[in-house]
Order: structure tokens, then C-alpha cells, then sequence
């Protein structure tokens, strides 16, 4: 496996991106609110037969009665069990002091909670009078998000933005797991498989603060309020005030520049991956039972601060679709009028979430890899999709790598 420098946790910054625009929509709100929506995955086939017509288990009915007209016995089961909900609230706190100005925080905090058990199963048999198969087999798909972000904007008493504050912690997995279980017997000879591959990776983010300063109050806030259906808002901050245009509108297109003079912040984390194979049929080629299990399994924490030399500035975009206003009524029967529907967020959103929670590295394929003299042939048919230097300098590398394998040293291998 190879690795590669700052991953970023796209999960999560699409995530913060689909309900930032709400968060955005009510931040002249001076009373606390908070909104939410949860779905739960066990009502997916009935969803699609809905949106599509499709019935799964139809589908999978239609393929067993195929299998059985064509003399097999066939077994299809599959289900999906778990929920996906992201809870939003706003709320303002204490007025403080930034740089000798009062400004209130605006606080948002998005809570992501996601869990997903996707489950398929067979049982499959067919003889006649010479051979017989008899298998069966399960495929399960687990995955797992859990996220929380606080984020808070600084504004004055003129709804200036002065500065942002995000902070972040997650945590997240995948599981798939592959078995298969049977025989197949022909003649006198009989084939017993009992085989289970498995794969997983996740990561975790302890700890992800980022604090960005602006050098001049931004008046993101007015170009949001004065746009209408339709319009768009290209935002832009960043740490080069040498050449800092003025603010420009082309049609229904607002764009704006402002300079961010502070960053601070700090992240850690880390990432894993497993690899298991068990009970691969190496004795049909003579070789002891177990021979071809594997196991590989890897892990990295990372840390580190955020300053200037690490933080590329926010860039961001916000579109009002052609909707006209609408009047929302809320929980408590109250309503509000005048409500725009939005495609995105402006930023501070979009990119103070993700640096917080960059990582230091990333898991990744390889072109070429050592099988440690298990095979007589060091280079494999994967390896072969090269010129013809780059192929003889694999076969040189390959052929040491029979004779000098450094163990848990990468780098050198």
C-alpha cells in the first residue's frame, strides 16, 4: 500500500455544505432554532418502488423462478436496516470583544449521526447425474458516520462578519464482508469451500479547531441579503491584498474579495485499514490448508497546527434558485414569510470545515508490490502495463526483493 499527503474528509465537508444554507437563512433570527430530518434505510425498497416502479422483491422473486425452471434450486434474500438523521441548531451567544469591537457569536451547531447495514444472502443447489453444486453465500455492507461541528461567525452590530471559529470531531467506519460456503463434487472428486474475504477501513478526528481572522470587516452578510431569485454570490478571502479588486456585479452574479490576516488552528486524527482473506482453497494446487490466508492491517495518527503557511484562504459560492419567496410555518404554528430557496452556502462554511480535519496521509493502490518469494515468478500480469523500461526496472526491483525484504520499513522497500 502506498501513502499520499493530505486527504481531505470529503464526507463530511458535503455534509456541512447541504445544511449550511439553512443555517445561513436564519442567521438575522434572534431567537434560537433548530431543524433536522432522519431517514431510515429499512424504507429503501419501498422508496424506490415509488420513485421508480422497481420492485426488488420482485426482481429477486422473477430470478429464483428463472433458476428453477432451469432445474436449480436458488434461495435470494436481501434487506437493509439502519438510519441516517442531520440535526441542525442556531442560537447566539455572549456579546465579546475582537480586536476592540463588541461582536455577537452566531452559532450553528451540525450534529450527523449515520448508520447502514446492507445485507444479501443465497442458497444455491443443482445435480444431475454426474456432478452437484451446493453453495451458499452472504454479502454485508456496514458503514458508519457519527459528526459534530460547531461553527461560529463573528458579527458586529452592523451584521459586519469579523471573524470564524469551526470546530470538529467524527468518527467513521466501512465493513464488507464476502462469504461463500459449499462443494462441488464431479465423479470421484469433491471440492469443499469455506472462504470469508474481508475489508475495512475508517478514520477518527479527536480534535479539529480552526480560528480565521479577517483584516477588514467583510460585508458578506449585506450582499446576502440584498440578493433575490436567481442571484448568485461568489466569495472570495484571501491572504494577497497586493492586487484586491472592488467588489463586482455582472448581471444577477455578485462577486466579492476580502483579506484574512489570522489563522490559527490544530487537528489530530487517525486512519486505519484491515484486510482479511480465510479459508482460500489452496489445496487444489497442493499447497497446505491456510497457506493463502491473509492478514494485513495498518494504522496512522497524525497531528499538527494550522497557520498562514497552511491555510489557502475560503472560497465559496451561494445561489438563490428562481423560486419565488415562500411562507414557512414552523413548529409551534408560527410562520415565516419572505423565505428564498438556496442551492449553497457563502463561505466561512465550505472550506473552514475540511482543514481541521486534514490528515497527513492516505491510504492508496500501488502499481507493484513483493509477493516475498511465495511465487517463483516475482512479477505478476497487474505489474505489466508499462513501456519497456519502466517494466525491466519492476522485474530488477521484484527479483531483490527475493533476496533483501526490510520488514515494516516502506520507504526503503
Amino acid at each position: 500500500m502506498g501513502l499520499r499527503t493530505r486527504s481531505l474528509l470529503l464526507a463530511a465537508v458535503m455534509l456541512f455544505s447541504m445544511v449550511s444554507p439553512l443555517a445561513a437563512a436564519q442567521a438575522d433570527a434572534p431567537e434560537p432554532n433548530a431543524f433536522g430530518i432522519e431517514y431510515s434505510w429499512s424504507n429503501l425498497d419501498d422508496d424506490v418502488l415509488t420513485l421508480t416502479g422497481l420492485s426488488m422483491e420482485s426482481i429477486l422473486s422473477d430470478v429464483m423462478d428463472s433458476a428453477d425452471d432451469a432445474g436449480m434450486d436458488l434461495l435470494l434474500a436481501q434487506a437493509n436496516t439502519g438510519s441516517s438523521s442531520i440535526m441542525v441548531s442556531n442560537s447566539y451567544g455572549s456579546t465579546t470583544t475582537l480586536n476592540g469591537v463588541e461582536v455577537l457569536p452566531r452559532i450553528t451547531n451540525v450534529g450527523v449521526t449515520h448508520g447502514l447495514v446492507m445485507d444479501s444472502a443465497f442458497d444455491f443447489l443443482w445435480d444431475d447425474a454426474t456432478a452437484e453444486i451446493d453453495m451458499a453465500g452472504s454479502i454485508s455492507w456496514d458503514n458508519m458516520l457519527n459528526l459534530a461541528i460547531t461553527h461560529t461567525e463573528y458579527v458586529d452590530s452592523d451584521d459586519l462578519l469579523h471573524a470564524v471559529e469551526t470546530t470538529m470531531t467524527s468518527v467513521a467506519s466501512q465493513d464488507l464482508t464476502l462469504t461463500l460456503a459449499g462443494s462441488m463434487s464431479g465423479g470421484e472428486e469433491t471440492i469443499n469451500i469455506d472462504t470469508t474475504f474481508s475489508i475495512a477501513s475508517g478514520w477518527e478526528v479527536t480534535e479539529g479547531v480552526l480560528e480565521v481572522g479577517l483584516a477588514e470587516p467583510s460585508e458578506v452578510r449585506q450582499t446576502m441579503a440584498s440578493m433575490g431569485p436567481g442571484d448568485t454570490l461568489d466569495w472570495e478571502c484571501t491572504f494577497d491584498s497586493s492586487e484586491m479588486p472592488a467588489s463586482q456585479m455582472w448581471g444577477n452574479e455578485h462577486w466579492m474579495m476580502d483579506v484574512c490576516d489570522d489563522v490559527t488552528g490544530s487537528y489530530a486524527g487517525t486512519s486505519w485499514f484491515e484486510v482479511e482473506l480465510i479459508g482460500a482453497p489452496s489445496d487444489l494446487f497442493d499447497l497446505p490448508a491456510g497457506d493463502w490466508d491473509v492478514s494485513i492491517s495498518d494504522s496512522v495518527a497524525v497531528s499538527g497546527d494550522i497557520g498562514v503557511d497552511e491555510y489557502d484562504g475560503m472560497t465559496g459560492w451561494f445561489a438563490l434558485t428562481e423560486t419565488s419567496a415562500q411562507t414557512i410555518t414552523l413548529a409551534d404554528g408560527s410562520t415565516l414569510s419572505g423565505v428564498l430557496e438556496a442551492d449553497d452556502a457563502p463561505l466561512p462554511y465550505e472550506k473552514v470545515t475540511p482543514q481541521p480535519t486534514s490528515f497527513d496521509v492516505a491510504v492508496g493502490g500501488i502499481p507493484a508490490y513483493s509477493t516475498l518469494g511465495r511465487f517463483d515468478d516475482p512479477v505478476l500480469n497487474t505489474m505489466m502495463h508499462w513501456e519497456d523500461a519502466d517494466l525491466i526496472a519492476t522485474i530488477f526491483h521484484e527479483l531483490a526483493h527475493q533476496v533483501l525484504f526490510v520488514k515494516d520499513d516502506s520507504e526503503f522497500n
